[in-house]
């Protein structure tokens, strides 16, 4: 088998799991909209790449971050990662699931 084939084979495989992950998603915001929990103009398949657009972005751009939010340690860039950066992605995608009272 050529590298080609292969190559195909490997983003064919990845693109399938892609797709069990949204379905996933996808099983677990209808279910909120049909508790009427979650808005029912939500575009599914964006909540995936805005969070994970988000962590890579942080990532891509460290020098930066690390910068403006004076983490001077591997530690202290985790920990920001963990609590910070988590909080913010997670209030994100709760304004864009959960109705506005």
């Amino acid at each position: 088998m050529n590298f080609t084939i292969k190559k195909e084979k490997s983003l064919q495989a990845f693109t399938e799991l892609k797709k069990g992950n949204l379905k996933s998603v996808e099983s677990i915001i209808k279910q909120g909209q049909s508790q009427g929990v979650f808005r029912k103009d939500v575009n599914i398949q964006l909540i995936t790449p805005t969070i994970i657009g988000t962590f890579f972005h942080f990532h891509m751009n460290r020098s930066f971050f690390e910068e403006i939010f004076d983490l001077k340690t591997e530690e202290m860039f985790n920990n920001y990662i963990k609590n910070e950066l988590t909080k913010h992605i997670q209030q994100t995608i709760k304004a864009l699931l959960v109705y506005e009272n």
